[in-house]
């Protein structure tokens, strides 16, 4: 899509808890994650839970899968 997805989409998930697991994933050279995650969103709801899936890309992106649940 070419946006950066912690500046530019999410920033309230920029935190060690979500970016850091994405960054040592990614150190370690693979990435296929899933964890839940409780975010605040950017529209102001407090405490959403989420359940999250990162894979690397074959370009060396990434897809991130964000499903609430509540």
């Amino acid at each position: 899509m070419g946006l950066h997805f912690f500046a530019e989409i999410a920033p309230c998930m920029n935190t060690p808890a979500f970016r850091g697991r994405l960054d040592e994933a990614r150190k370690a050279g693979r990435l296929d994650l899933r964890f839940d995650h409780i975010s605040d969103l950017p529209s102001g709801e407090r405490d959403v839970p989420l359940l999250v899936r990162l894979i690397s890309t074959s370009e060396g992106g990434v897809w991130a899968f964000l499903q609430r649940d509540d």
